[in-house]
């Protein structure tokens, strides 16, 4: 029998307070098995060797607003405005993917470039 949304959740917590770089197929199966979004954000801001196609997979799974920061386009989305949101947004920017990101009202908005 696999873990339960409880293990699960205390997996992605676990792997956060210690700072864990996991790999795309740890954080997506954390992801797809019930870790809240906030973990998967944390995740994904602390895996340092994650590759760019990879983290930006992850993000297209998550719905919106993380969809759209996945990928170029003319929409300008608003996400949480925290550090670990902001490390994603900064990694997408040197990919070319988001031109800019400065905060407003309800959060920080990311402008994209378009495709």
């Amino acid at each position: 029998m696999g873990a339960g949304i409880a293990d699960i959740r205390a997996a992605a917590q676990y792997a956060h307070a210690h700072r864990e770089s996991l790999d795309y197929e740890q954080i997506e199966h954390l992801r797809a098995n019930g870790a809240r979004t906030a973990e998967v954000i944390e995740l994904l801001a602390d895996a340092r060797d994650l590759a760019a196609p990879d983290l930006r997979a992850v993000l297209r799974e998550m719905g919106n607003p993380y969809n759209v920061i996945a990928d170029n386009g003319t929409k300008r989305p608003v996400v949480t405005d925290d550090a670990a949101h902001i490390a994603i947004l900064e990694r997408l920017k040197a990919e070319r993917v988001v031109k800019d990101h400065k905060p407003t009202k309800g959060g920080r908005r990311a402008t994209l470039y378009q495709a």
